[in-house]
């Protein structure tokens, strides 16, 4: 018998509100299939890697989903606090400044890796 969780119904339904998305909608954004959203709205708990994956597609706090759903939080040193749009844009501005480097600063900055 599958577990049933009204905390669980209530998150979802609350991020789903807040997106203002559908079940479709938050499927196309998150990959799960949308009649397993719907069963997640009624209390239905999946497995750890949907809510994962339900969680990080709409960027919702994972460990917030998976009290809501019954499970423990997953520790956070396998957590990332830094978003993948956070590393793009980083590494834009690497980039931009990298084109400005003088070959003598490159020679530099790598004199100060290697002493790392």
């Amino acid at each position: 018998m599958p577990k049933i969780n009204p905390a669980f119904a209530e998150a979802i339904d609350e991020i789903l509100k807040r997106h203002e998305l559908s079940y479709r909608g938050a499927s196309y954004r998150t990959g799960v299939n949308h009649t397993t959203i719907l069963a997640m709205t009624k209390g239905y708990i999946p497995g750890k890697g949907i809510i994962v994956d339900f969680a990080v597609g709409l960027k919702e706090n994972v460990n917030d989903l998976m009290e809501a759903a019954g499970y423990d939080r997953i520790p956070t040193e396998y957590v990332c606090d830094v978003t993948a749009d956070q590393v793009r844009e980083e590494l834009l501005e690497y980039l931009v400044d990298a084109k400005r480097l003088k070959p003598e600063d490159i020679e530099q900055i790598r004199k100060e890796l290697e002493e790392k």
